[in-house]
């Protein structure tokens, strides 16, 4: 079996009863980037999030919540932007002044990585996969917070020390996410499993 994240390979052992030898884990890599497409009427200055409807997103709490900029909503989410393109979706992230990535689970998360790659600093939920694979490349708060989300979208906004330094996290945090090594360990993984006595 392979997982993606050492949260997901755990979730696997307690729920399904499978031993840690059955499982590996093996990170995917950062989506490529592709040239931006322009998207009009966004606001001047704006935080985004990029998800689906699903409960386990949080973004009902994102939407009721008093922000300091307007939030830019794009996916499968009412009350937003909706699908957008690859293209559309990358302007939409460069020229964010922060993702919010404060699911109640993830298993992996890709958002984040197309963010550091837009240069753009993340706020991240402190459960689930989300501190694994952000490492110290993210602001975390507790995603139950409104309060918690408050502050950090300010500080994220005003602190400039603080906003370089998560870019400059992000970039060195996204090297470690190639598709060349997810595909390496895979087929080493498929090799093994084929040849097991």
């Amino acid at each position: 079996i392979i997982a993606v994240s050492q949260t997901t390979r755990t979730d696997l052992m307690q729920q399904f009863n499978v031993a840690d030898n059955r499982i590996t884990t093996i990170y995917s890599g950062a989506p490529t980037p592709v040239a931006p497409i322009p998207v009009t009427d966004l606001p001047d200055q704006y935080v985004v999030v990029i998800g689906t409807g699903e409960g386990r997103k949080n973004i009902a709490l994102l939407q009721q919540t008093k922000l300091p900029v307007p939030l830019v909503v794009i996916g499968d989410t009412a009350g937003g932007y909706g699908y957008l393109s690859a293209g559309e979706k990358w302007y939409v992230l460069q020229h964010a002044s922060a993702l919010l990535y404060v699911s109640l689970y993830e298993g992996f998360g890709f958002p984040p990585l197309e963010a550091w790659q837009a240069n753009v600093p993340v706020i991240g939920s402190s459960v689930g996969a989300i501190p694994e694979i952000c490492g110290p490349a993210a602001l975390y708060i507790n995603p139950y917070s409104s309060t918690d989300l408050v502050n950090a979208v300010t500080t994220v906004l005003t602190d400039t020390a603080l906003r370089q330094q998560l870019i400059r996290s992000g970039q060195e945090r996204v090297r470690q996410f190639q598709w060349e090594h997810t595909a390496r360990v895979t087929l080493q993984v498929l090799h093994s499993a084929y040849f097991r006595p």
